[in-house]
């Protein structure tokens, strides 16, 4: 029901932004700008750094704070340490029993007016409240295609190697090599205002080795399978603040639990 309404809510004030008239001085602003399609799109969006899932090749600029908040249950945190280094910080607070928390480290080793390259490492420890959870690293590749001053695509590859699981209680526990996946995705974002744009996000889970095991703990078989996901939704944003209303729909599932998607709500902040 919270969840409904929060949607819902969001929804009207997309209406309203949307039905909102731009003003001359806001359109001259970015006519006139002597700054690159990619600069403009750095400036002008407070969550340039990441998609709807999974980051973008972008950086926050140097000294910049950027704040994340995921469904009220999940905090990011990011530092632009220089004008191509990022450090950021994410948790997930106890919710039914679940928490969790990982560092990353972003590098922008390849920059110019509208290709952007960058190769980010990360970490994430989880844990139960009743025992039980994972560690594990993620190296991602990814390349930003900025098409114009409306539209960017963005194309990335990530790994992810779930390097340990354990379970019983913590007095007890085992722990165990889980496995290997790889994850690669492909994002089209669109401005179809000075301050909306439309997101698209096509992303599969390939388990590559080792998930056998860590499968057999809560399917009971020894098999995992691909998973597919096209989600999508819109970002409103201003120069310090950003709103993703957007649905996480799994493909090629015969049974939907909800036909549109699940909602995925993200707020930011940009200072």
């Amino acid at each position: 029901m919270l969840a409904s309404r929060t949607v819902v809510s969001c929804y009207c004030l997309l209406i309203c932004l949307t039905c909102a008239p731009v003003s001359f001085a806001e359109q001259a602003d970015e006519t006139i700008s002597n700054d690159s399609p990619a600069e403009i799109r750095r400036r002008q969006d407070p969550s340039v750094d990441r998609n709807i899932t999974f980051p973008s090749a972008e950086t926050v600029p140097k000294g910049y704070f950027a704040i994340n908040s995921y469904e009220l249950l999940g905090l990011g945190v990011s530092f632009g340490i220089t004008d191509n280094f990022q450090l950021s910080l994410s948790a997930v607070l106890p919710f039914l029993g679940v928490a969790a928390f990982g560092p990353s480290l972003k590098w922008c080793f390849l920059r110019s007016d509208r290709i952007i390259m960058s190769v980010q490492g990360g970490a994430v420890l989880a844990s139960a409240s009743g025992g039980g959870g994972f560690n594990a690293l993620g190296l991602g590749l990814y390349l930003d295609f900025v098409l114009d001053q409306g539209g960017t695509l963005v194309l990335s590859l990530s790994n992810i190697i779930y390097l340990q699981k354990y379970t019983g209680s913590c007095a007890n526990c085992t722990w165990e090599y889980a496995g290997y996946a790889t994850v690669p995705t492909a994002s089209l974002t669109w401005k179809v205002r000075r301050n909306i744009k439309f997101l698209t996000e096509f992303l599969a889970f390939f388990p590559i080795a080792g998930f056998d095991a860590f499968d057999a703990d809560y399917a009971g078989e020894k098999t995992v399978e691909t998973f597919y996901y096209f989600n999508y939704g819109v970002r409103l944003f201003g120069k310090t603040v950003a709103l993703d209303v957007t649905l996480l729909r799994e493909l090629f599932k015969e049974k939907k639990e909800l036909v549109m998607g699940i909602p995925y709500v993200v707020f930011s902040v940009r200072f």
